[in-house]
């Protein structure tokens, strides 16, 4: 019997390996990355429906605007956009690397988190 490949699921613990690149190509920024797939009060994000499904090493691509980390990260935003450091516009390339089940406690805390704001200055709201 084959294995299934394991895709992107509800409550699954997704890393991410994430490349911001300019408008003119210049690489800006990389960094790493896990979340917690669909634990956002407002529903699954933009970049949530991108990464549904998707398997281990599977890549995708988006183009983030000046006023648009809202609309596409919403809870995210601080654990995606902020560790980049840099400013809109640019092409976020993202690579898929790793999916599991998430923990319990990874749930719970990931949920607290995306209420209460980063408090990184990334205008979440949060000013602590």
């Amino acid at each position: 019997m084959r294995n299934a490949i394991k895709t992107v699921d509800q409550l699954d613990k997704v890393g991410l390996h994430i490349k911001a690149v300019s408008p003119t190509g210049s690489e800006l920024a990389k960094i790493t990355a896990s979340i917690i797939f669909g634990i956002g009060a407002g529903g699954v994000t933009l970049f949530e429906k991108l990464l549904f499904e998707k398997s281990v090493d599977e890549t995708f691509s988006l183009f983030v605007t000046p006023g648009a980390g809202d609309s596409l990260f919403g809870h995210l935003r601080c654990s995606l956009l902020q560790p980049l450091g840099i400013d809109m516009p640019f092409e976020m390339g993202v690579t898929v690397t790793s999916i599991e089940k998430a923990e319990g406690h990874e749930v719970v805390k990931a949920m607290a988190k995306s209420t209460d704001g980063c408090g990184g200055g990334c205008g979440c709201g949060c000013d602590s």
